[in-house]
């Protein structure tokens, strides 16, 4: 007897039929991977007979539909798939907004993107404190936003972005803070790049390999021990 596939685990746990299961994850994988090659026509038989076996489409795959239509600059398909997943009126998890503000912004289609943020913000705020902030790809959607704020020079919007997320949450992550020092590094302000590894130490974060490699640059020419400091700090954070 050929096995059967489920993404359910119960049913592959009980089951005394061969069973294949796939997690979200891999299918979302696959899913991804099928629409980058442009196999659209495959993407849309996957999607159905996920349909099929679960009735739904589980939000990493969802996720993972958009990320792979925007890859190939395919932003009609990535838009038709936001508005399928959300047809319902069922609010996508903070992951599906992640990839759809990328695509979004990627397109150049900065109003409606920032116009989804506030939204998706919005919905956060109703979240009591302590539930704001247990899903990382909560932080990951203001990253992006971030990221997109620098990429345009709005500094100030950033900043402001970075605050309101240190005060009301999610807290910002080293990637958080790696943007922005990106961003300065980019624009030769080494006093930014500083600024920013020093609100770090303050907030009690530690930094990555790559936060050394944007901090260095910015402090060779203002320390003669620049490498020694940066190689403490790595191997402070047990990096190297």
């Amino acid at each position: 007897q050929d096995p059967q596939i489920t993404l359910d685990h119960v049913i592959a746990a009980n089951s005394t039929q061969p069973i294949i299961l796939i997690s979200h994850e891999r299918w979302a994988l696959l899913m991804r991977t099928v629409v980058r090659g442009g196999a659209v026509g495959a993407a849309r038989r996957l999607w159905l007979d996920m349909h099929r076996l679960v009735g739904y489409t589980p939000p990493p795959v969802q996720a993972a539909i958009i990320e792979g239509f925007a890859s190939v600059k395919s932003f009609d398909r990535a838009r038709a798939a936001w508005k399928a997943f959300t047809s319902n009126n069922e609010t996508p998890t903070a992951a599906v907004y992640q990839a759809y503000l990328k695509a979004l912004f990627l397109e150049g289609d900065s109003a409606i993107a920032m116009a989804e943020f506030k939204r998706f913000e919005q919905d956060l705020r109703k979240s009591s404190q302590d539930q704001i902030g247990r899903d990382p790809a909560e932080t990951s959607v203001f990253n992006v936003v971030v990221e997109w704020l620098t990429s345009q020079g709005r500094d100030d919007e950033a900043r402001e972005l970075l605050d309101r997320m240190r005060k009301m949450g999610p807290q910002p992550s080293i990637v958080s803070f790696n943007i922005l020092m990106r961003h300065y590094r980019r624009t030769r302000n080494s006093q930014g790049v500083t600024d920013v590894m020093r609100e770090m130490v303050t907030l009690g974060l530690h930094g990555d390999v790559y936060t050394a490699s944007l901090l260095l640059p910015a402090i060779i020419h203002m320390r003669t021990d620049a490498v020694q400091v940066v190689l403490a700090m790595l191997r402070k954070d047990g990096l190297v």
